[in-house]
């Protein structure tokens, strides 16, 4: 038996649950807890300083706001219960920010105080050597550590490799897919146990989707996820149960397959409806359910696996022309979706509707890529490429929780050669790190 109810706002610390029925009364105690979305802005030159904090639960009561675990003296202009104004005073340093009220603590935040934040200069190449190093994707565990995969020749085929960075170094590029056959068009993701696992395509007679879990310094042998008719791009999700879900389009179809335990089930259409599916993209909302944005004949559509199950979404947008697609999910349960069709797009989900889609101008040209996530702080990212004339440059822009209002550096990434097929992660530490193509390198920068 289930009953769902919406919290009232404006409540913060223990709340008393009674529910009523023809028997009696029975009562409980929910513990509402302040949440912050994002701080505007996030980082300050010199101090002091006006802020504003958005969430949820802060209460109509006001709390403190503390400064790296302290309560300093700093002066609350006004509090809301989504949103609390602040002027930041001298003592305050750079580190977590969180909100207190009915001895209850918040999510954690960072505020920078010091230089602004501005991208670092590119590292060096993490790859092998000038070998076509194309389509880097990256992840990162609870520690800070990262993993990074691209497409790279290893002379006679196109290969997987991977560099992983930790303890402020990186290890090395090594060959992960190791076959006599193209590896191509790899994803990332981590789960809550810092276990990273991938997915590729994988050409031949017959081509495959293969599979590989590991840790930092260790990787498993590859796994063969599914027999295809024709390669394409998969993508891959973790569910709460330790399952894992890798779906990718094939013969017009949107196709999944489930990893339980250590044995790969029976591949199976996603839905049974729609024709000519493609450009599949996929994430994991904080109730462990994998979501699909796909493409198909007649619509930009949405798909969410419950971990028994397939449900319809609906149509994100009504216009089958549209390519190029990425989604992330916040942690509130809401998807973001951006894709092409004559101009970079995005639309929201509140979890039960498509919001109307927004047409925006970071880029004229249709990129090789997008890249979406949302970080610790609920801020929403996105990063491209952009044809802007003579080369291609990389840009990044982000996005406050509250709506799509721009906050933003819609910063070049890199301004010599053909920078593309760029992708983002974020570290616990909150800093943003971009990879991308260069001249055949595998490039780092870091916004910080």
């Amino acid at each position: 038996t289930l009953i769902t109810a919406t919290v009232p706002s404006g409540l913060n610390g223990p709340a008393a649950v009674d529910v009523t029925n023809l028997i009696g009364t029975g009562s409980s105690t929910l513990d509402v807890k302040a949440f912050i979305d994002g701080i505007t802005p996030d980082f300050a030159v010199a101090l002091p300083t006006s802020i504003t904090i958005l969430g949820s639960g802060f209460g109509l009561v006001q709390g403190t706001v503390n400064f790296t675990g302290v309560a300093i003296d700093t002066t609350i202009d006004d509090w809301t219960d989504t949103s609390i104004d602040v002027t930041v005073t001298s003592g305050v340093t750079t580190g977590p920010v969180s909100v207190t009220v009915n001895g209850y603590t918040s999510n954690t935040p960072m505020f920078t105080v010091g230089a602004a934040q501005a991208w670092s200069a590119a590292g060096a190449a993490i790859d092998v050597d000038a070998t076509a190093s194309v389509f880097p994707r990256a992840a990162s565990d609870s520690a800070g550590d990262m993993v990074v995969i691209w497409n790279e020749s290893d002379g006679a085929d196109l290969e997987i490799f991977v560099n992983e960075y930790t303890a402020g170094a990186w290890l090395g590029a090594i060959n992960l897919s190791n076959t006599a056959l193209d590896s191509s068009l790899a994803e990332i993701v981590v789960d809550a146990a810092d276990n990273f696992h991938l997915v590729w395509q994988e050409a031949g007679a017959t081509p495959e989707i293969k599979y590989v879990s590991g840790t930092i310094g260790t990787w498993g042998s590859s796994e063969t996820v599914a027999l295809t008719t024709t390669t394409a791009r998969p993508v891959i999700g973790v569910l709460p149960d330790s399952s894992v879900v890798v779906a990718w389009s094939e013969a017009g179809k949107v196709v999944y397959n489930v990893r339980s335990g250590a044995s790969w089930g029976t591949p199976a259409d996603v839905l049974t409806a729609g024709t000519n599916a493609v450009h599949v993209a996929g994430a994991v909302d904080p109730a462990g359910n994998f979501h699909l944005a796909y493409i198909d004949a007649t619509a930009l559509q949405h798909a969410w696996f419950d971990g028994s199950a397939w449900n319809s979404g609906g149509p994100i947008d009504n216009a089958p022309s549209s390519t190029l697609v990425s989604m992330a999910a916040d942690q509130l349960g809401q998807l973001h979706v951006f894709w092409w069709n004559i101009s970079l797009n995005y639309s929201a989900w509140d979890g039960v509707s498509w919001g109307v889609a927004s047409a925006l101008t970071q880029t004229a040209t249709l990129p090789e890529t997008l890249d979406a996530l949302v970080d610790a702080a609920n801020v929403l990212h996105v990063v491209a490429e952009d044809d802007s004339g003579a080369e291609y440059d990389i840009w990044r822009d982000y996005w406050t929780p509250a709506g799509l209002a721009e906050a933003g550096d819609n910063a070049t990434l890199s301004v010599a050669g053909q920078s593309k097929q760029p992708c983002l992660v974020v570290t616990p530490d909150m800093k943003v790190h971009a990879f991308f193509s260069q001249t055949d390198f595998i490039y780092p920068v870091t916004w910080e």
